[in-house]
């Protein structure tokens, strides 16, 4: 008797899918101008030297899960990098939520993740505490902003 229920429960789930609506996903890629500041942090000290900041690029995209819903959450993946003497790398994941009012374009978001960044330094960045070399650490990222669609629903 186990087994036969074992195996109608799956076909009364499957079965009733049909009935239901789907809720779309949504895939984006975005791409802008940053200015960013890298900070080292020397190993006797406990303050950061921070670089000047240095123009840059950022580029990514993320994917909403179908969720019929108001709210949505998806996971976004970005990459920034500013090159040169100044500049760096820093790629991160974030989960993203959002949220998508009634009758506004502006849909509001925030993410939270964490990755990777780089800098170097080279000799007119060498202080005493900061030696030249590649440094690499994890990053945490924190975001917020607005999504404004480019056709409306």
């Amino acid at each position: 008797m186990s087994r036969l229920l074992s195996l109608w429960l799956p076909f009364c789930l499957f079965s009733a899918l049909p009935l239901t609506s789907t809720a779309s996903a949504q895939i984006s890629v975005y791409g802008t101008g940053a200015v960013a500041r890298y900070g080292l942090k020397p190993v006797n000290s406990s303050t950061l030297s921070f670089k000047s900041g240095a123009p840059g690029f950022v580029v990514g995209a993320f994917y909403n899960f179908p969720i019929e819903s108001r709210v949505t959450v998806g996971v976004d993946v970005r990459l920034a990098e500013s090159p040169g003497a100044k500049g760096g790398m820093a790629s991160a994941v974030a989960l993203r939520v959002g949220f998508v009012p009634h009758h506004v374009p502006l849909r509001p978001y925030f993410e939270i993740g964490g990755g990777v960044l780089r800098t170097s330094t080279n000799a007119e960045l060498v202080t005493d505490e900061v030696r030249p070399g590649t440094y690499t650490n994890g990053a945490a990222i924190f975001a917020f902003g607005l999504d404004i669609p480019v056709t409306l629903d």
